[in-house]
């Protein structure tokens, strides 16, 4: 999502934020840099300008205010588990990343969102009510500080620590700008950070009303069950999972698990916007935004769709042997969250499948983040489809270029992929980011 008013492009989300005036404790926004969240990066690089430079961020996704809404947050799995019934009468689609299952006759919405939790100090427990402010605009606190809220919701459950849900905070630099960027892992001082277009969108899910405008600092109560637990979250039997990357100190749970789907605003810029004056506040609020690249259905792009991209961090799309690779967001310029990278002299392989969606005559693209460390001679192995007996190899140098490596023109069908083998004599690190497909004629 781009920012209007920023000299900055963020592809997700944007906006400088603030702190309230308010005396707090936890991550709540409060007394500046020593509270929660402004330890992880320099402040001063998100002082932009004025109050004009606050948005209020508008709904206008698929999902309804659900009825009956309880969150369960694990500690060790970074996730937020969300559920609730659909409200009777409801009958529009369900996005791909909800599952629906009957109750008794109702319908139960479950979503899970990605986390990051507490470095040194966590709250588990039950609690029984969130303190809601929908929109906090750019403005310096007590301190003369300014803490990157993002603009987006600040939904306090544990109003003795001031623990609450927020925007991500952090960001980096991606291929396509600055973003706002999640980092799920133990990094906070007690408060669950999230992916902005997911604070937005829950604070609907529980009623706040994120389809309208709010006052600054207005405050809402709603009667939701947050439950905080430290380990691992389980449903029917299964430990709970969101398709999201993890930083240093997350740990994925072991044995059965329930790897629940998430999205983006990236490819859903209209279902959470920056509100516009002068446009009707409906549900085409957004529409100014570029539309929707994928399919809300299938979290997928269309059939027809005349680009498609896969990242590592894509779920199931890319495997790796040998190494051990890095997976790191250490230099600016990568698709998604992060990439995979193997240093110099160590042997191994990572591989691409190909979506089945892509079939017939595209042009390959390969995405990687040049510098001078860089391995001069990736091999690109390109099998076209299943037990291609003659698969297309291309060498590139990635200390050079663009940061796309154009791997040719292709006919793909069925069981295409395209591996990176690298041997242990590798003069640098070979970088493993994105794959890019465009049709060609």
């Amino acid at each position: 999502m781009k920012d209007p008013t920023s000299p900055w492009l963020f592809a997700r989300r944007s906006l400088a934020a603030l702190s309230t005036t308010l005396v707090l404790f936890g991550c709540a926004p409060t007394s500046g840099p020593a509270t929660d969240e402004a330890d992880s990066f320099d402040i001063s690089e998100l002082r932009w300008g004025s109050a004009s430079d606050s948005n209020r961020w508008i709904y206008n996704g698929p999902l309804p205010a659900l009825v009956e809404p309880s969150i369960v947050v694990s500690i060790a799995g970074h996730t937020a588990r969300v559920s609730g019934y659909l409200p009777q009468g409801f009958s529009g689609p369900v996005p791909f990343y909800a599952t629906v299952t009957d109750d008794r006759g109702r319908r139960r919405v479950t979503v899970v969102y990605p986390v990051a939790t507490g470095a040194t100090t966590n709250a588990p427990g039950s609690y029984t009510d969130i303190r809601g402010l929908p929109y906090l605009p750019y403005a310096a606190n007590s301190n003369g500080d300014f803490v990157p809220w993002g603009g987006f919701p600040f939904l306090e459950y544990n109003r003795r620590r001031n623990i609450a849900f927020h925007g991500p905070i952090t960001h980096g630099m991606t291929a396509t700008g600055v973003e706002w960027l999640l980092k799920r892992g133990p990094v906070s001082r007690g408060c669950n950070r999230m992916q902005g277009e997911h604070v937005v969108e829950l604070a609907h899910l529980i009623g706040m009303q994120m389809n309208n405008t709010h006052a600054a600092f207005a405050e809402r109560s709603v009667r939701v069950n947050t439950t905080v637990i430290e380990g691992y979250d389980v449903l029917n039997g299964q430990s709970v999972d969101v398709n999201y990357p993890r930083t240093a100190g997350a740990v994925a749970p072991s044995g059965p698990v329930r790897m629940f789907r998430t999205w983006w605003s990236s490819d859903f810029p209209r279902w959470v916007c920056a509100f516009k004056s002068g446009r009707a506040l409906d549900n085409n609020h957004c529409a100014y935004e570029p539309p929707n690249r994928l399919d809300p259905a299938t979290g997928e792009e269309p059939a027809n769709a005349p680009t498609v991209m896969i990242d590592n961090a894509t779920q199931g799309v890319l495997s790796t042997t040998g190494g051990p690779w890095e997976i790191t967001s250490a230099r600016p310029g990568y698709v998604g969250v992060n990439y995979a990278a193997l240093a110099a002299g160590r042997a191994g392989e990572a591989a691409f499948t190909v979506p089945s969606r892509v079939s017939g005559r595209y042009r390959v693209l390969a995405r990687y983040i040049a510098h001078s460390n860089r391995n001069t001679a990736v091999r690109y192995v390109i099998s076209r489809r299943a037990g291609d007996a003659a698969p297309v190899t291309v060498t590139f140098n990635q200390r050079t270029g663009d940061g796309w490596a154009d791997l040719g023109v292709h006919e793909l069908g069925a069981g295409a992929r395209v591996a990176i083998p690298v041997p242990s004599t590798s003069d640098g690190y070979t970088i493993v980011d994105a794959l890019r497909f465009d049709r060609a004629p």
